[in-house]
């Protein structure tokens, strides 16, 4: 029998891990809307950090209680979803570090887009979270939930494909193109990676249900 004890303090966990992750995204979309970095790289380094511990001592946890929880390889993969998209925003943020620090004004439409990609994993992350809140109170619901993780990772490839064309019709000079164009990259995989621990938490639900 699955240990539902064991498995509402993983919930609990994940959820924390994603008020992390949020909160590095609402940093970074702050930073680029404002044209200031500030000391944004530095927090979301810290989150960054934060995040991989938490994976790390939720990893060793999971593997004591294996037995005793159904969905093991299930909470495994998202644990390393969620320190892949922190890993994302650390370094997105460190390279818009470098391009504010050398005053560089993104062009308006790219500035757009790159706020409509943040503002998709913001509505992702917290979806997510709502996923996971649901999970011990009624896991059908979480379902509901996840079908809006889906779609906001669809209108980020659109997004994504559009950023990059209008990058590349800018005059923006090679160097700084390389760097935005790795922040897109950055956020596009982090929104592969909201869908792939909606996925997970899809069939954890089931097997709650």
């Amino acid at each position: 029998m699955p240990d539902r004890i064991s498995e509402i303090n993983v919930d609990e966990r994940f959820i924390e891990m994603l008020n992390n992750v949020l909160d590095g995204v609402r940093t970074l979309r702050e930073a680029v809307a404002n044209g200031v970095s500030g000391n944004a790289f530095a927090k979301i380094n810290a989150i960054k950090d934060a995040v991989e511990r938490a994976n790390f001592e939720l990893g060793s946890y999971l593997i004591k209680i294996r037995d005793a929880v159904e969905a093991y390889d299930l909470y495994m993969m998202v644990g390393d979803n969620i320190e892949r998209i922190a890993q994302n925003l650390s370094a997105a943020a460190y390279r818009t570090s470098m391009l504010l620090s050398k005053n560089y004004q993104m062009p308006e439409v790219l500035k757009v887009l790159a706020l409509s990609m943040l503002d998709k994993l913001i509505s992702q992350t917290m979806s997510l979270i709502e996923g996971f809140r649901l999970l011990s109170v009624s896991p059908n619901k979480t379902v509901e939930v996840l079908r809006n993780v889906k779609s906001l990772e669809e209108d980020a490839d659109d997004l994504y494909r559009n950023t990059e064309l209008k990058l590349f019709e800018s005059s923006t000079d090679l160097l700084t193109a390389m760097l935005i164009k790795d922040v897109i990259d950055r956020l596009e995989d982090s929104a592969d990676a909201m869908l792939r621990i909606a996925n997970s938490l899809y069939y954890i639900s089931y097997l709650r249900s």
